[in-house]
C-alpha cells in the first residue's frame, strides 16, 4: 500500500500564516505560494539544494536567513496529517506493508518525521529528491515495491493526480486518483479485503 504526501496524506488546512506574510511583504494573495514555487524550480530532481531555494527566497524577499526560516515554517504550518488515512494505516499495518512515494524536498523526510512521526506510521518513506527520480517516471515505482519487498503487482497506490497515478498503473499497480479522505478509506477497504501484500 503506497501513499502520495501532499494531498492525500498530509492535506492542509487554511493557510493563514501565508497570508500574514503576504501581509507583511506587501504581496497580494497567493503571491507567496508563486514565489516559494519558482524559488523551488522545476522539481526535485537534479534540481535546486535546500540552501539555494533559501538564498532566492532571500533575494526575492529581502528577508535574512532566519527570517526565510520563520517564512517556511509558516508556510507549511497548514499542513496536517489526515486522521482517516492515518487511522486506516494502522488498523491494516499488522497485515500489510506500508509506504509513501513523494515528489519532495530535500528536507522532506527530517520534516515528516519531526512534525508527524510519519517513520512511526509507514514501513517505508521514499522521496524524489534523495532519489533522483520522480513519479511518474516508472523507475520510481518499481524501486518503491522492490524496497517493500514486494511485486508492483500486488501494490496499491493512491495519488491526487492523475498522471501519478497513471504511473504506477504502467508499471502494474492497482491506482486511483484520491479526492475524499472516506471514499479513499473505503476503496481501500475493499481492495484490500483478503489481501496479504
Amino acid at each position: 500500500m503506497i501513499f502520495d504526501l501532499g494531498g492525500v496524506l498530509v492535506a492542509e488546512g487554511a493557510p493563514i500564516a501565508r497570508r500574514v506574510w503576504e501581509s507583511r511583504l506587501g504581496l497580494t494573495v497567493g503571491e507567496l505560494d508563486q514565489i516559494v514555487t519558482e524559488a523551488i524550480g522545476p522539481g526535485w530532481v537534479g534540481g535546486r539544494s535546500e540552501a539555494e531555494i533559501c538564498r532566492r527566497l532571500r533575494e526575492v524577499t529581502g528577508l535574512v536567513q532566519s527570517e526565510v526560516d520563520d517564512l517556511l515554517e509558516d508556510f507549511y504550518s497548514n499542513a496536517y496529517l489526515d486522521p482517516a488515512l492515518a487511522a486506516f494505516i494502522r488498523s491494516v499495518r499488522r497485515r500489510f506493508k506500508v509506504a509513501t512515494l513523494s515528489n519532495a524536498a530535500p528536507g522532506n523526510r527530517r520534516a515528516m518525521t519531526d512534525k508527524f512521526a510519519l517513520d512511526q506510521l509507514v514501513d517505508l518513506m521514499v522521496i524524489s529528491a534523495e532519489e533522483g527520480i520522480q513519479k511518474p517516471d516508472p523507475a520510481i515505482y518499481l524501486r518503491t515495491a522492490e524496497r517493500l519487498g514486494v511485486d508492483p503487482t500486488d501494490c496499491v497506490f493512491v495519488d491526487d493526480r492523475l498522471d501519478n497515478v497513471e504511473g504506477a498503473m504502467a508499471v502494474g499497480m492497482t491506482a486511483f486518483v484520491h479526492t475524499r479522505s472516506p471514499a479513499t478509506v473505503t476503496r481501500l477497504a475493499e481492495l484490500t479485503v483478503g489481501g496479504t501484500g
